[in-house]
């Protein structure tokens, strides 16, 4: 079996802490971040992750859908506390978690939460990354095997050019020498 020649692979570029939140975010203004009583569930949820700088706020919603109101502002709350304290790393220490990192991270942590509730927002998510993964995966074999036919249909465009000029008498093997090129 033939071995296919693979270009490497590009390094991973980690992002940065910054370049994982949404641009309009403030650190005072999180901090000074207060909501009012009469909003709905989703609102909540909704201002709890812009104030968290949050570019895609939707795992915040779940969260402060699944817990509650009270619950979710005392996790707000720590979560202010920490950043306030230079904030949290992430696991391998390479980089500050963004305080929405912060706020599922001590929602991860917090034995009030039942493993049934936890599961039930993080299930959903694992398994939307797992198709995610299975279409990218499905598109980089389709480009594979697009390039294989394409290097195939060469090999038979190049094979058909040397057995015409065979039969043409034509050798493939010496090119014009340079006085011929000069004088064409």
């Amino acid at each position: 079996m033939k071995h296919r020649e693979r270009s490497p692979r590009p390094a991973f570029q980690q992002k940065k802490t910054a370049q994982l939140m949404a641009g309009e975010f403030s650190m005072d203004a999180m901090m000074a971040a207060e909501f009012a009583e009469e909003l709905s569930i989703d609102e909540l949820g909704e201002q709890i992750g812009a104030a968290m700088g949050e570019k895609d706020p939707a795992t915040v919603k779940k969260i402060v859908h699944a817990i509650g109101r009270d619950l979710s502002l005392k996790l707000f709350n720590e979560t202010k506390e920490i950043e306030q304290n230079g904030g949290m790393k992430i696991t391998d220490g390479s980089r500050r978690r963004t305080p929405g990192g912060v706020f599922i991270t001590l929602f991860k942590m917090d034995s009030a939460v039942s493993r049934e509730v936890k599961n039930g927002i993080f299930d959903n998510l694992r398994s939307a990354d797992k198709h995610r993964s299975k279409q990218k995966k499905k598109a980089q074999n389709f480009t594979r095997q697009l390039e294989d036919v394409k290097k195939s249909m060469d090999l038979v465009a190049k094979a058909e050019n040397d057995v015409a000029n065979e039969e043409l008498g034509i050798s493939n093997e010496v090119p014009f020498s340079d006085e011929v090129v000069d004088m064409i």
